[in-house]
């Protein structure tokens, strides 16, 4: 979950994906009711301790909304080089 986070929530705020669809791009082989339970206990963990690093993880009713917590500059996303500094290097 972690990197499906930093993947698409690396140049916004948020990031919101269905349950269904979260447990698509996780490849989880669980039932939906198991998985919802899975997701559930992290969003809870993640509340109660913050464990997950740059994101917070929170669910509401059938959508996962994952949140930057700041610590990941949006520049490090932003930042273009020129073609000119790819020949230089």
């Amino acid at each position: 979950m972690y990197e499906l986070a930093h993947k698409h929530c690396g140049q916004k705020a948020s990031w919101r994906i269905s349950l269904t669809a979260l447990q698509k791009k996780c490849g989880s082989a669980s039932s939906s009711r198991e998985f919802r339970r899975l997701v559930k206990a992290i969003s809870d963990q993640d509340e109660m301790h913050g464990h997950i690093p740059d994101y917070a993880i929170r669910l509401e009713s059938d959508m996962v909304i994952i949140t930057t917590k700041g610590s990941i500059s949006v520049l490090e996303y932003s930042m273009r080089l020129e073609l000119q500094t790819y020949d230089q290097a």
